[in-house]
């Protein structure tokens, strides 16, 4: 059925082959939900995670200019 074409396809494999589409578009679709969904969760657990960094330790200054100060050195 894969290389028939469709014109020459029974109602009954044409059904089946619009149902295989379908299902594959949903299954892509749930996929790439369930990819953002986990995406978001490990920037909340990132944030999280800075929150308490800096609830024990304190804001770190940026560090970019310390840095360039010992490359001159």
């Amino acid at each position: 059925m894969r290389n028939q074409s469709v014109a020459t396809m029974s109602f009954k494999d044409l059904e089946y082959l619009i149902n295989e589409i379908i299902d594959r578009k949903l299954n892509n679709t749930k996929l790439k939900k369930q990819d953002d969904l986990g995406k978001t969760e490990i920037v909340k657990q990132i944030d999280n995670l800075r929150q308490k960094i800096n609830a024990k330790y304190g804001e770190f200054p940026d560090s970019i200019d310390l840095l360039q100060e010992d490359r001159i050195r």
